[in-house]
């Protein structure tokens, strides 16, 4: 059964950088959770006061946990929104690591001269007296 894997992978597989290919957090909920209290997703989502659709979405691994969805999670599952986000973080970040090397990114002065910019724009405005919130 993957909940095996799951707990190995959370133990056996930490790195100085995080967890080796973490679970989605959803295949963590359906095997460690939902499927251990014999819940169907449908049970689960009216005890959640969330659609069936939000949760399938989530334990079938087609969307992230959400800040929302982590303050519903904890309290009926014994976790803690935070505990929720980081296996989400840690899930997104591998995930965009993998692909890290094929970004092209500007880096050092392009950062400063769009800062500075910025601030040479707004102190422009502030002088001929623009409403900068419109």
């Amino acid at each position: 059964m993957r909940s095996t894997l799951i707990t190995r992978t959370i133990t056996d597989d930490v790195t100085p950088m995080g967890i080796h290919n973490p679970p989605h957090p959803g295949e963590i909920l359906r095997c460690e959770c939902l499927d251990p209290l014999g819940l169907t997703v449908t049970r689960a989502a009216q005890g959640l006061g969330v659609t069936r659709q939000a949760l399938s979405d989530l334990v079938n691994e087609k969307a992230g946990v959400s800040v929302e969805m982590s303050i519903r999670l904890s309290p009926a599952f014994g976790s803690t929104p935070g505990s929720c986000l980081g296996m989400q973080t840690a899930y997104d970040l591998w995930q965009v690591r993998g692909r890290a090397e094929h970004m092209q990114v500007a880096r050092g002065r392009l950062v400063a001269d769009e800062i500075n910019g910025r601030r040479s724009s707004l102190e422009s405005d502030l002088r001929e007296g623009r409403d900068f919130f419109a």
